[in-house]
């Protein structure tokens, strides 16, 4: 098992600094011990570095709280283009191609499959700045992670950091 390379930072409140931290590895996983320390809010920096982000949430409440602070955003299922009905999964159209940099708010809410995807995103767009950001304390996915009898919180760690080489972590914030 991968163990993700945790990047230094001088300090957690300099959102600024941070944002040009995360900026050389590409993809890196912002975590924390709690909610509410600044995760997201240092990827909302990120358009004063010259970048154009999407924000990909989990639900549509997230998607609009960004979308009220003037960021666009969309759900998970709407980037990969799935939507759900009560039948059936369909492709939806939807072009990301104006946006240089992806942040995948609230990942520990992630389910196995989407995670994946996010791994293929990744694999795919290696060109791409994509960042996440979690922290164990959210809700849990909605379906089995795994058929094993695991801690969640270190399984989670474990699939991230196969996804993300690089991480940072908020002990303070």
């Amino acid at each position: 098992n991968r163990k993700a390379q945790t990047l230094k930072i001088e300090d957690e409140h300099d959102s600024k600094s941070i944002c040009k931290t995360i900026v050389a590895p590409k993809h890196v996983m912002i975590k924390a011990a709690t909610p509410g320390c600044g995760k997201s809010y240092i990827c909302e920096g990120l358009p004063s570095l010259g970048y154009t982000p999407l924000f990909v949430c989990p639900t549509n409440r997230l998607v609009l709280t960004y979308e009220e602070a003037g960021l666009t955003a969309l759900t998970t299922y709407k980037l990969f283009k799935y939507e759900w009905n009560e039948y059936f999964r369909k492709a939806a159209q939807f072009d990301r191609k104006p946006y240089d940099a992806l942040t995948f708010d609230e990942v520990y809410s992630k389910d196995i499959e989407v995670l994946s995807m996010i791994q293929s995103c990744i694999q795919n767009n290696t060109d791409t700045l994509i960042i996440a950001t979690g922290d164990s304390k959210q809700l849990q996915p909605t379906v089995e992670i795994t058929n094993q009898k695991v801690k969640y919180d270190e399984y989670m760690d474990t699939c991230i950091a196969q996804i993300f080489e690089y991480e940072i972590f908020f002990a303070n914030k």
